[in-house]
Formats: structure tokens, sequence, C-alpha cells
């Protein structure tokens, strides 16, 4: 951790630095049994949210949601709107196009 990393050189009293008792707990044989012991913890996702506070989770789940769904092509941007609306433009020359054949087609068809 990087707070741990400028704590390194801070003495401890007269007998060392952080750094050391650190260094001495990893290559200690007793810690070295407890590195891959695995403790079951029994919880429930309610309790872990009021541990880390509702607020902050949700503004996490918010923040993780907008990164998410983020599309550049529905930023309001001239480029967008101009391009939308040629589309729809488009269409609706189509429709015309076609309603205007199949009416001249039923028209022919009565004659």
């Amino acid at each position: 951790a990087p707070s741990v990393q400028k704590l390194r050189n801070v003495k401890v009293g007269e007998t060392g630095t952080v750094g050391e008792f650190i260094d001495q707990a990893a290559a200690s044989p007793e810690v070295r049994e407890y590195r891959s012991a695995e403790y079951p913890i029994h919880t429930t996702v309610g309790e872990i949210i009021q541990i880390a506070g509702e607020e902050n989770v949700r503004n996490f789940l918010e923040k993780k949601a907008a990164k998410a769904s983020y599309v550049p092509e529905y930023e309001m941007t001239r480029g967008n709107i101009i391009g939308y609306w040629m589309h729809l433009a488009a269409f609706i020359a189509g429709f015309a196009f076609l309603a205007m054949i199949t009416l001249e087609s039923i028209d022919k068809d009565k004659r």
C-alpha cells in the first residue's frame, strides 16, 4: 500500500523502523503458516452496505453505471443532432414516396 511505503523509514521507539517490522513479520515462520489460511465470513449484503455507508455505495454504483452506459453517439453534439435530423428527413421522404406509389397503384386498379 502507498501509505505503508511512506512509513517504512519511520522509527518506532528505539527498536527499529516500520519497514523492519514488516520485513520481520513477512519472514516469520509463524506468519507464513497463516498466509494461506482461509476464514469464512458470514454476513449479508445489507450489513456490508451499512459498514461501507449507504450513500457511499449508492455513489459508487451510480458512477460505475454511468461509466458503463456512456455511448458517444448519444452525446448532444452538433454533428449528432444534424445526423439524427437527416435520418428523420430521409425516413419521411421514403415513407411519403412509398405511400404515394401505393396510393397510385390502388387508384389505377379502380379505373
